[in-house]
C-alpha cells in the first residue's frame, strides 16, 4: 500500500458538510473558480480543503507569530488526523454533533475546526471571521478566542447556554474573563494550551464547573516534564513528539498537568533580580481595562528597568494618569513596581490578536 493510501485510511471521508450542505473533493475547483462570488474567508476554507483532500502527506502553514517571528512549517496529516480524534474523545464529540468555524481558516485553529468536522463526522456550519460570533442555534462544539468571548457575553451570557462544549485559545484569558466564565454552569468551557507545532491544544483547563481551576490537564498520550528553565517540555507520542523544549515558564504538578506562569523569553532581568511580568501583568488587568504590557528597557543602574507600556494616547494618558499609577502600586513584591508608564499608540498586534511585545518595542524604537 502506498504512503497515500495509508494516510486515506485515517480519514472518513472525502466530503463535509458544511451549513447543511455536503461539499465533495470534486467540487472544489468550480467553488473556487467563481471567486468573485467567494469572500477572502471563504476562499481560505475551500482553498484549505482542496489541499487536505488531494494526495499530498503534508500541508503547509504559518505559526502565529505571538512569540517570535512568524515561520512556515510542515505539518504531516496523519498528525493532525491524530490530533482530531484525541480531541474526539477529550470532549465527548460524536458523528453528527453540530460544529461552528468563526475563526478564520488561514490559521490552524481555523484549519484543525475543519479536519475534526471531516475525521469525525461533525455537522460544520461557518460564518464570517469576527471579534462578535453570531450564536443563533444550539452547538455541540466551539472554538474561540477569547476577545470573542468576551464580546459574545459584553451585553448577556445567554448565547453561550447554546453551545454544549467551548474551547478557548490563541491568548491568555483575562482575570475578568475568568471570574465571569466561573459562574456559568452551561456550556462546559474550556481554556486550551497549543502551539501550531503541536498542532494546537495538546492540554486543557477547566474554566467552570466542579473541575474548574488553574492548572491545565494533558489530553491523551501527552506527558510533560520541565528543564533546567523551569521552562515546559511536552512529549506527544501520537503526534511523534518528543521532549519538545518550549519557552512557556510553568510549575509542574505532576507529569500530566502544569499551572502556566509566563514565557521565559519574557523575563526581565532587574537588578539581579528575575520578574516575570505575565504574573504581574495578572495582578493588574482587572483595574486596567486597556491593552499593556510589561517589559524591560536598559537601565544603567539595574541592568534593566520595569516599564509598564499602555496602548494610549498622551492626551487620554494625562487624563488617567493618577487612576493607573494607583493601580500600578498595587503590584506585589514593592519591588517589582514599574519605574516609569509609558503610552504608545499603537500597539502591533500578531494576525491573531495577541500583542507583539517585540514588534510594538521595535516599532516605536525602544529596541532595535
Amino acid at each position: 500500500m502506498s504512503q497515500a493510501n495509508t494516510y486515506k485510511k485515517y480519514i472518513s471521508s472525502d466530503s463535509i458538510l458544511i451549513n447543511d450542505r455536503v461539499i465533495h473533493a470534486s467540487d472544489l475547483p468550480a467553488l473556487l473558480h467563481n471567486v468573485n462570488t467567494l469572500e477572502n474567508w471563504e476562499r481560505d476554507v475551500y482553498l484549505f480543503l482542496q489541499t487536505w483532500f488531494d494526495n499530498s502527506l503534508k500541508i503547509k502553514v504559518k505559526t502565529s507569530g505571538s512569540t517570535s517571528a512568524p515561520k512556515t512549517i510542515w505539518l504531516q496529516k496523519k498528525h493532525m488526523v491524530a490530533s482530531a480524534l484525541v480531541t474526539g474523545k477529550y470532549l465527548n464529540l460524536n458523528k453528527g454533533d453540530k460544529a461552528l468555524l468563526c475563526l478564520p481558516a488561514k490559521y490552524i485553529a481555523g484549519k484543525m475546526m475543519l479536519v475534526r468536522s471531516i475525521v469525525l463526522g461533525l455537522q460544520l456550519y461557518i460564518q464570517c471571521p469576527s471579534s462578535s460570533p453570531t450564536i443563533d442555534r444550539e452547538f455541540d462544539f466551539v472554538a474561540m478566542t477569547p476577545m470573542q468571548v468576551t464580546e459574545l457575553i459584553r451585553g448577556s451570557t445567554n448565547a453561550l447556554t447554546l453551545i454544549r462544549k467551548l474551547i478557548i485559545g490563541g491568548g491568555a484569558i483575562s482575570s475578568a474573563l475568568d471570574n465571569k466564565l466561573k459562574t456559568i454552569t452551561k456550556p462546559d468551557i474550556y481554556e486550551t494550551y497549543g502551539m501550531t507545532e503541536t498542532i494546537t491544544h495538546i492540554a486543557m483547563r477547566m474554566v467552570n464547573g466542579k473541575n474548574k481551576g488553574s492548572s491545565f490537564h494533558a489530553i491523551s498520550g501527552v506527558e510533560f516534564q520541565i528543564d533546567k528553565r523551569d521552562c515546559l517540555m511536552i512529549t506527544a507520542r501520537h503526534l511523534d513528539i518528543f521532549h519538545m523544549p518550549t519557552n512557556d515558564v510553568v510549575r509542574l504538578i505532576s507529569s500530566s498537568e502544569f499551572e502556566w506562569k509566563g514565557r521565559w523569553d519574557h523575563l526581565i532581568n532587574t537588578g539581579g533580580l528575575k520578574a516575570n511580568p505575565e504574573v504581574l501583568e495578572h495582578q493588574i488587568e482587572h483595574l486596567l481595562n486597556i491593552p499593556f504590557f510589561m517589559a524591560g528597557i536598559p537601565d544603567d543602574q539595574l541592568g534593566e528597568k520595569i516599564v509598564l507600556f499602555i496602548q494610549m494616547s498622551h492626551r487620554d494618558f494625562i487624563k488617567k494618569e493618577a487612576l493607573i499609577i494607583q493601580s500600578v502600586n498595587l503590584i506585589s513584591p514593592k519591588h517589582f513596581i514599574p519605574k516609569e508608564i509609558i503610552s504608545l499608540f499603537p500597539f502591533i498586534f500578531t494576525p491573531t490578536g495577541k500583542i507583539n511585545r517585540t514588534g510594538t518595542l521595535q516599532h516605536h524604537g525602544y529596541i532595535s
